[in-house]
Protein backbone atom coordinates (compact mmCIF):
# COMPACT_ATOMS: atom_id res chain seq x y z
CA UNK A 1 0.00 0.00 0.00
CA UNK A 2 0.97 3.40 -0.56
CA UNK A 3 2.12 5.22 2.12
CA UNK A 4 1.16 9.26 3.09
CA UNK A 5 3.18 11.50 5.77
CA UNK A 6 0.84 13.59 7.37
CA UNK A 7 2.76 16.67 9.55
CA UNK A 8 -0.37 18.00 11.32
CA UNK A 9 -1.08 17.53 15.35
CA UNK A 10 -3.98 15.56 14.99
CA UNK A 11 -5.73 12.88 12.34
CA UNK A 12 -9.31 13.88 13.54
CA UNK A 13 -11.26 14.54 10.63
CA UNK A 14 -8.16 13.38 8.55
CA UNK A 15 -8.80 10.46 6.13
CA UNK A 16 -6.87 8.49 3.60
CA UNK A 17 -7.35 5.33 1.40
CA UNK A 18 -3.37 5.20 1.94
CA UNK A 19 -1.41 3.76 4.90
CA UNK A 20 -0.69 7.32 6.91
CA UNK A 21 2.42 7.70 8.69
CA UNK A 22 1.25 10.28 11.41
CA UNK A 23 5.06 12.51 11.81
CA UNK A 24 3.75 15.91 13.85
CA UNK A 25 6.61 18.26 12.99
CA UNK A 26 4.82 20.82 15.75
CA UNK A 27 3.39 20.90 19.14
CA UNK A 28 1.03 23.18 20.48
CA UNK A 29 1.24 24.51 24.31
CA UNK A 30 -1.80 26.16 25.12
CA UNK A 31 -1.73 28.96 27.72
CA UNK A 32 -2.62 28.59 31.83
CA UNK A 33 -5.83 29.31 32.59
CA UNK A 34 -4.39 31.30 35.54
CA UNK A 35 -3.22 33.75 32.62
CA UNK A 36 -5.13 37.10 33.62
CA UNK A 37 -5.93 37.62 29.88
CA UNK A 38 -7.12 34.31 30.16
CA UNK A 39 -8.98 34.38 32.64
CA UNK A 40 -10.81 37.91 31.61
CA UNK A 41 -11.73 36.42 28.68
CA UNK A 42 -13.69 33.22 29.50
CA UNK A 43 -15.38 34.50 32.59
CA UNK A 44 -16.57 36.85 29.72
CA UNK A 45 -17.56 34.36 27.18
CA UNK A 46 -21.31 34.42 27.74
CA UNK A 47 -21.51 38.02 27.02
CA UNK A 48 -20.08 38.00 23.21
CA UNK A 49 -22.03 38.99 20.16
CA UNK A 50 -19.81 37.01 17.97
CA UNK A 51 -16.58 34.36 18.17
CA UNK A 52 -14.22 33.94 15.83
CA UNK A 53 -12.53 30.52 15.12
CA UNK A 54 -9.99 30.38 12.46
CA UNK A 55 -8.70 26.52 13.33
CA UNK A 56 -9.84 23.11 14.91
CA UNK A 57 -7.00 23.53 17.44
CA UNK A 58 -8.43 27.05 18.74
CA UNK A 59 -11.71 25.16 19.46
CA UNK A 60 -10.01 22.23 21.38
CA UNK A 61 -7.94 24.27 23.74
CA UNK A 62 -10.57 26.86 24.18
CA UNK A 63 -13.00 24.19 25.24
CA UNK A 64 -10.30 22.34 27.38
CA UNK A 65 -9.72 25.83 29.21
CA UNK A 66 -13.80 26.11 29.46
CA UNK A 67 -13.86 22.84 31.08
CA UNK A 68 -10.40 23.59 33.61
CA UNK A 69 -12.92 26.94 34.99
CA UNK A 70 -15.88 24.92 35.08
CA UNK A 71 -17.28 26.78 31.96
CA UNK A 72 -19.58 24.94 30.07
CA UNK A 73 -18.65 26.70 26.46
CA UNK A 74 -21.41 25.02 24.52
CA UNK A 75 -24.12 27.00 25.90
CA UNK A 76 -21.67 29.91 26.09
CA UNK A 77 -20.93 29.84 22.23
CA UNK A 78 -24.57 28.83 20.94
CA UNK A 79 -25.45 30.85 17.72
CA UNK A 80 -22.31 32.88 18.02
CA UNK A 81 -19.87 31.01 16.18
CA UNK A 82 -18.08 32.11 13.18
CA UNK A 83 -16.03 29.29 11.17
CA UNK A 84 -13.58 29.53 8.94
CA UNK A 85 -13.84 26.18 7.36
CA UNK A 86 -15.26 22.75 7.25
CA UNK A 87 -13.11 21.20 9.88
CA UNK A 88 -13.37 24.18 12.17
CA UNK A 89 -16.95 23.48 11.84
CA UNK A 90 -17.38 19.43 12.05
CA UNK A 91 -15.22 19.88 15.68
CA UNK A 92 -17.67 22.90 16.85
CA UNK A 93 -20.77 20.66 16.24
CA UNK A 94 -18.89 17.20 17.84
CA UNK A 95 -18.89 19.77 20.44
CA UNK A 96 -22.68 20.35 20.22
CA UNK A 97 -22.33 23.88 18.65
CA UNK A 98 -23.96 24.40 15.47
CA UNK A 99 -21.82 27.62 13.58
CA UNK A 100 -23.65 30.41 12.53
CA UNK A 101 -21.54 31.24 9.71
CA UNK A 102 -19.31 29.51 7.90
CA UNK A 103 -16.15 31.31 5.57
CA UNK A 104 -16.79 29.91 1.64
CA UNK A 105 -13.02 30.04 1.47
CA UNK A 106 -10.89 29.08 4.52
CA UNK A 107 -8.92 31.80 5.12
CA UNK A 108 -8.40 34.84 7.14
CA UNK A 109 -9.71 36.72 3.91
CA UNK A 110 -12.63 34.09 3.78
CA UNK A 111 -13.81 34.81 6.97
CA UNK A 112 -13.25 38.85 6.99
CA UNK A 113 -15.57 38.52 3.30
CA UNK A 114 -17.85 36.89 5.42
CA UNK A 115 -17.70 39.62 8.50
CA UNK A 116 -18.97 42.05 5.56
CA UNK A 117 -22.15 43.63 6.45
CA UNK A 118 -22.97 41.94 9.58
CA UNK A 119 -23.74 43.95 12.58
CA UNK A 120 -20.32 42.82 14.82
CA UNK A 121 -21.17 44.57 18.75
CA UNK A 122 -18.45 42.38 20.75
CA UNK A 123 -16.21 39.82 18.70
CA UNK A 124 -13.96 37.33 20.44
CA UNK A 125 -10.99 35.94 18.59
CA UNK A 126 -8.73 32.96 20.70
CA UNK A 127 -6.34 32.34 17.80
CA UNK A 128 -2.48 30.76 17.67
CA UNK A 129 0.51 33.19 18.89
CA UNK A 130 1.55 32.49 15.66
CA UNK A 131 -1.79 33.67 13.77
CA UNK A 132 -1.17 35.98 10.74
CA UNK A 133 -2.30 39.68 11.76
CA UNK A 134 -5.31 40.46 8.73
CA UNK A 135 -7.87 39.54 10.82
CA UNK A 136 -7.38 41.18 13.86
CA UNK A 137 -5.55 44.24 12.27
CA UNK A 138 -9.45 44.22 10.25
CA UNK A 139 -11.30 44.14 13.44
CA UNK A 140 -9.03 47.29 14.52
CA UNK A 141 -9.18 49.40 11.24
CA UNK A 142 -13.14 48.84 11.41
CA UNK A 143 -13.65 50.17 15.39
CA UNK A 144 -15.31 46.79 15.47
CA UNK A 145 -15.21 46.59 19.52
CA UNK A 146 -13.32 43.05 19.76
CA UNK A 147 -11.18 40.92 22.50
CA UNK A 148 -8.08 38.88 20.77
CA UNK A 149 -6.51 35.56 23.10
CA UNK A 150 -3.69 33.92 22.04
CA UNK A 151 -4.40 30.12 23.23
CA UNK A 152 -1.24 28.54 22.29
CA UNK A 153 1.97 28.83 20.95
CA UNK A 154 3.41 26.43 18.28
CA UNK A 155 6.67 25.17 18.97
CA UNK A 156 9.13 22.70 16.42
CA UNK A 157 9.59 19.29 17.26
CA UNK A 158 11.58 16.24 15.51
CA UNK A 159 9.73 12.85 16.42
CA UNK A 160 12.07 10.19 16.71
CA UNK A 161 12.26 7.40 14.63
CA UNK A 162 11.83 9.91 11.66
CA UNK A 163 10.81 8.28 8.02
CA UNK A 164 12.36 7.84 5.35
CA UNK A 165 10.91 10.24 2.43
CA UNK A 166 12.07 6.85 -0.01
CA UNK A 167 9.16 5.26 1.09
CA UNK A 168 6.63 8.43 0.82
CA UNK A 169 4.43 8.92 -2.01
CA UNK A 170 2.43 11.66 -0.79
CA UNK A 171 3.07 14.42 2.16
CA UNK A 172 0.28 16.44 3.78
CA UNK A 173 1.05 19.89 5.10
CA UNK A 174 -1.66 21.37 7.23
CA UNK A 175 -0.57 25.05 8.08
CA UNK A 176 2.56 26.95 7.75
CA UNK A 177 4.64 25.56 10.66
CA UNK A 178 4.44 22.24 9.33
CA UNK A 179 5.82 23.83 6.34
CA UNK A 180 8.75 24.72 8.34
CA UNK A 181 9.08 21.79 10.49
CA UNK A 182 9.29 20.22 7.56
CA UNK A 183 12.54 21.66 6.08
CA UNK A 184 14.17 21.96 8.98
CA UNK A 185 14.10 17.88 9.63
CA UNK A 186 14.26 17.42 6.28
CA UNK A 187 15.67 20.18 4.12
CA UNK A 188 14.25 19.42 0.93
CA UNK A 189 11.41 17.66 -0.84
CA UNK A 190 12.19 14.62 -3.31
CA UNK A 191 11.43 14.66 -6.96
CA UNK A 192 8.01 12.68 -7.82
CA UNK A 193 6.28 12.72 -4.19
CA UNK A 194 2.62 14.49 -4.23
CA UNK A 195 1.91 17.28 -2.12
CA UNK A 196 -0.89 18.36 -0.88
CA UNK A 197 -1.94 21.49 1.62
CA UNK A 198 -4.78 22.42 3.86
CA UNK A 199 -6.13 25.69 2.70
CA UNK A 200 -4.45 28.15 0.11
CA UNK A 201 -2.18 29.96 2.74
CA UNK A 202 -0.18 26.85 3.62
CA UNK A 203 0.43 25.75 -0.09
CA UNK A 204 0.97 29.81 -0.94
CA UNK A 205 3.46 29.83 2.02
CA UNK A 206 5.03 26.38 0.97
CA UNK A 207 6.08 27.59 -2.53
CA UNK A 208 6.86 31.19 -1.32
CA UNK A 209 9.50 29.28 1.42
CA UNK A 210 10.16 26.81 -1.32
CA UNK A 211 11.36 30.12 -3.12
CA UNK A 212 13.50 31.64 -0.30
CA UNK A 213 15.52 28.42 -0.29
CA UNK A 214 16.57 28.33 -3.61
CA UNK A 215 17.88 31.88 -3.65
CA UNK A 216 19.31 31.24 -0.86
CA UNK A 217 20.97 28.24 -2.02
CA UNK A 218 22.27 29.70 -5.36
CA UNK A 219 23.37 33.33 -3.26
CA UNK A 220 25.37 30.06 -1.17
CA UNK A 221 26.88 29.48 -4.87
CA UNK A 222 28.08 33.03 -5.89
Amino acid sequence: MSKLLYLGTSLDFFSSDKEVIHYPVIRLIPKSVKEDRVLFCLNKLSSFSHVLFTSKNSVEILWEMCHQLAIDPSVSLQGKCISIGPSTSSILRSKGVEPLLEALESTQEGVIASLEGKVLKDVFYPRSSLARPLLSRYLIEKNIPHELLDLYDTVHQEPVPRPSLEEIEEIVFTSPSTVDGFFKIFGKIPEGIKLSFQGPVTERYFYETLDRLRDFFLAGLN
